[in-house]
């Protein structure tokens, strides 16, 4: 697990930078299902669980996403696709202080949402 990161300087070898993540081992479960329904089109749904790696010290909780997609064959050589997706962010609290000039933060649940559109023609 990630737990800090140090930036060396190239030709004195000193340390440049480093930063301290405090993660914990994170966790990431992935189902699905894909069906053809006949030589032109196919379709797939899936669902993923993705475990946070915050231990206070950040704002990075657990997720969920919800996907699906089609797949259509209009001729042997073109193929267009289409797919969505939904993404659940769990609520986090960063409430661990490092020092006077650390922050506290809430992200609250909230969704995520994408679209995808594609083609491919071949020749």
């Amino acid at each position: 697990m990630l737990q800090r990161i140090e930036l060396v300087e190239g030709m004195a070898g000193q340390t440049f930078s480093s930063t301290n993540f405090y993660f914990e081992d994170g966790w990431t479960v992935t189902g699905g299902v894909g069906h053809k329904f006949n030589d032109k089109l196919g379709a797939s749904l899936s669902v993923t669980w993705d475990k946070g790696v915050s231990t206070g010290w950040d704002t990075l909780t657990d997720t969920w996403s919800f996907g699906g997609g089609v797949a259509y064959d209009f001729t042997d050589k073109f193929q267009l696709r289409a797919g969505g997706a939904a993404i659940y962010f769990t609520d986090g609290d960063k409430d661990k202080i490092a020092n006077a000039l650390d922050y506290t933060a809430t992200s609250d649940n909230e969704w995520g949402y994408a679209l995808s559109l594609s083609g491919s023609l071949k020749f």
